[in-house]
């Protein structure tokens, strides 16, 4: 999530050049993928219950839980590994954009209009100056 945020930051900054937007996305991608891999890996931590292959909460629906209370931890997880899918899938996109997007030339800046340096006191203000017309 801190990634997220910052990268987010330094895009919107314009401190995010193509060297730093591969690598932090190649990080991520790696990150998601040991995620999925582990969220969908078997479980053999528990001796007297091996689960080979992917866990229950993926493979089957949520109705089969013993417990009832049991039915939204599995929502959840299958909502966070969905959510995990979708990122690997949209992450190995951004780089794209942003590495061919950093050759623009900053924005043009406005230059203030030519208003008089120095008034004096006796001359109203340009900004609180009446309007003048022009004879109709």
């Amino acid at each position: 999530m801190f990634l997220m945020l910052a990268k987010t930051a330094m895009y919107i900054l314009h401190v995010f050049p193509p060297l730093l937007s591969v690598l932090t996305h190649a990080a991520l991608v790696a990150l998601y993928s040991v995620s999925i891999s582990y969220q969908a890996g078997s479980d053999m931590s528990d001796p007297k219950r091996p689960q080979p292959g992917a866990p229950w909460y993926i493979a089957k629906s949520c109705s089969v839980a013993h417990d009832q209370k049991l039915v939204g931890y599995c929502q959840q997880a299958k909502g966070a590994f969905a959510c995990s899918v979708v990122i690997l899938y949209v992450f190995p996109l951004f780089p794209l954009p942003t590495s061919a997007s950093t050759n623009h030339p900053p924005p043009a800046s406005h230059s203030p209009p030519n208003w008089p340096s120095q008034h004096s006191p006796s001359s109203p203000h340009p900004l609180t100056a009446p309007p003048v017309y022009p004879n109709a």
